[in-house]
């Protein structure tokens, strides 16, 4: 499965193959959100209703499997989800998914090494820190 962005500073599109490529290039992140706060859908609808190709849900299926994932676990949403409804946020390093712990009045978020529990970093990712 091919994804593709547009580059804002050369205004080209470019394509990424591989959970790798578009770490490298972009960063992978995940939100966890409570099935009432979201219209879920599960991974056999989302294959009937994506536009996703047999292939490419092979791809996505070996994969996850390859990680020890099980795709009848798997929920999407077609849509934003507001943040104030995400439970979980986690940030793939390459290799491990971090946790970030939550903060909801400041906004502020701790970076917990996931092999050890520690704190690692203490991030404000607000809208306005980003700018």
């Amino acid at each position: 499965m091919q994804k593709g962005v547009i580059d804002k500073r050369t205004g080209l599109e470019q394509h990424f193959s591989t959970m790798d490529e578009i770490h490298v290039a972009l960063g992978l992140v995940r939100f966890g959100v409570k099935r009432d706060d979201a219209p879920f859908v599960d991974w056999p609808t989302f294959k009937e209703t994506s536009g996703i190709t047999e292939t490419e849900a092979l791809a996505l299926e070996q994969a996850g499997a390859d990680m020890g994932a099980d795709p009848l676990d798997w929920y999407a949403v077609f849509g934003a989800v507001a943040s104030d409804k995400w439970t979980d946020i986690q940030v793939w390093s390459g290799s491990i998914w971090w946790d970030l712990g939550l903060y909801r009045e400041t906004r502020e978020y701790i970076v917990r090494n996931p092999l050890t529990g520690e704190e690692c970093a203490l991030a404000d990712i607000s809208p306005a820190a980003r700018r």
